[in-house]
Order: structure tokens, then C-alpha cells, then sequence
């Protein structure tokens, strides 16, 4: 059987990891998978590749889902999407019969990224969330900042797989929420204060412009004040409610997309150029 042009560029690339791997890493077991941090272009420093891979292996075992970072000089010529999808499968990434894992692939000559789910890792990483999680990482790797981008993509997707493992993912109008830095809430503090003081000094100044004046005559038009007895009676009150629905469908329009890669196996993903 002949193997066609896709196939071969596939292979080419794979043995290019391998040979890189082979001269950097202890020979593994049969039944273990390749490692989870791969990088054709040299990125990242020994210790800084080093120290990634067992975040990356520390996460994916914690979550029995594989979250796997490939850098790559080129794809050869094929579309980001199917080649980070044909490496997924022909380098038997996954855990479980579904093989659950998610893959960044970053290819340095054509300047661009996929990110790869599949299995379990399909509902975990809907659409909004690959969104969210390339929009977060993307301006690291935009400024050459590999190192920050790629533990920022294995921190979220630690987030995200323990979000899915409590029933519901991060979807459309339910995302992580950021946290606000001491400094800037102390900033904004000492900003209001500043206006606060302002606003008050101008206004006590426009008031010394009025004289005091003693007397309350001196304040009311002559034969214009008269004092009359008055009351009100409290008989009854109306109290109108009506209830406010907390409407969790999926109106937004979440979920995953999903399609067959060349291999047949499902995946959804997301891509991207920086």
C-alpha cells in the first residue's frame, strides 16, 4: 500500500521528534506514551522543557485525560489542523478507550497554533473555552514568551479539566474569572479618595460665597409661612412580585464542534496565527 504525500510528511515530522528525543530522553516502556513536551525547535531551556513536562505529566495522570505541547518547524506544506490531528493519532496520545487528551501544536515557520481535543477532552474544552484559553495565551507567544505561554496553556487546562470533572464546563457565559491584583484595588482606592477630597473642596468653596444669616425670618418671603396641623394614616400595603427564571439553557450556542480526523478518530480543536 502506498502511502500518500500527507502520510509521508507526517512520518517525516515523527521521526524528526523521535530523533531529537531519542538523544534527550531515557528509553521509555512499550506501554508509555511519548512525552507530552515535544519541541522540534529548540524553545525552551533544558530545565525550563524539563520542568513543563512534569507539570504536563503531573496533570494529565491527575486527570487521566493527556495534555500534550508539540512545537514543530513546519507542517510541510498541510493545513495546522489536520497535522496536529494526524500527530495526535499516529503517536498514540490519548488515555482510556476514548483517548482523552487535548494537544497545543505550534509550528514556527508558518507562525501558527491548533489546539487538538479529543475523547472526554472534546466536552471539557468547549469552543468558548479553547477560545478563552487562546485568547489568554496567545499575546506570550506573539512576543516570544514560549516558556509563559505554554505553562499558561497546561494552567488552564488543568482549570478546565477540573471544572468538567464537577459537571459543568466552561462555556458560553460561564468562564473562569480572574482575579484583581492587590495593587490595582488599592490604586482604585486611593483614586477615589483623590475625588472624593476634590469634589468636596470645590463645593465648600462655592458655599462661602453665601452669607449666614441668623434669623429664620430672613430666609422666608413675609406672610408666605403658614403652619397647619397634618397627618397621614397607614391603611395598607401592596406588594407586587414576579419571579425571575435562571434561564442555564444553551442559548448562547456552546458546546464543542466536532468532525473526523484522516484516521476516522472525533475531534474538536481551535486555531490560530501569532
Amino acid at each position: 500500500m502506498k502511502m500518500s504525500s500527507e502520510k509521508k510528511k507526517i512520518f517525516g515530522v515523527i521521526l524528526s521528534f523521535l530523533l531529537v528525543f531519542s538523544m534527550s530522553v531515557p528509553v521509555m516502556a512499550e506501554d508509555e506514551n511519548y512525552p507530552r513536551y515535544l519541541d522540534d525547535a529548540g524553545l525552551l531551556s533544558s530545565s525550563q522543557a524539563q520542568k513543563l513536562e512534569k507539570k504536563l505529566d503531573k496533570i494529565s495522570k491527575e486527570h487521566h485525560c493527556d495534555v500534550v505541547i508539540a512545537v514543530a518547524n513546519t507542517t510541510n506544506g498541510q493545513d495546522i489542523e489536520s497535522f496536529t490531528e494526524d500527530f495526535y493519532d499516529s503517536m498514540g496520545y490519548g488515555q482510556g478507550e476514548k483517548k482523552s487528551g487535548i494537544m497545543l501544536m505550534v509550528s514556527m515557520k508558518e507562525r501558527q497554533w491548533n489546539m487538538c481535543t479529543t475523547g472526554d477532552a472534546i466536552d471539557a474544552f468547549t469552543d468558548a473555552g479553547l477560545d478563552y484559553i487562546g485568547e489568554t495565551f496567545i499575546t506570550y507567544l506573539s512576543d516570544e514568551k514560549y516558556n509563559k505561554a505554554f505553562t499558561t496553556f497546561a494552567r488552564l487546562s488543568d482549570k478546565f479539566l477540573n471544572q468538567a470533572e464537577k459537571g459543568k464546563p466552561y462555556d458560553s457565559g460561564h468562564m473562569p474569572k480572574g482575579s484583581v491584583s492587590p495593587f490595582w484595588i488599592f490604586g482604585d482606592l486611593v483614586i477615589g479618595i483623590l475625588i472624593a477630597l476634590i469634589w468636596g473642596n470645590v463645593k465648600k468653596a462655592k458655599l462661602k460665597s453665601v452669607k449666614k444669616q441668623v434669623a429664620a425670618q430672613e430666609y422666608t418671603k413675609p406672610g408666605s409661612l403658614r403652619l397647619t396641623m397634618n397627618s397621614d394614616r397607614f391603611v395598607n400595603r401592596t406588594v407586587t412580585t414576579r419571579m425571575i427564571q435562571n434561564n442555564n439553557s444553551n442559548s448562547s450556542g456552546g458546546g464543542s464542534s466536532v468532525h473526523n480526523g484522516s484516521s476516522g478518530t472525533s475531534h474538536g480543536g481551535k486555531s490560530g496565527s501569532f
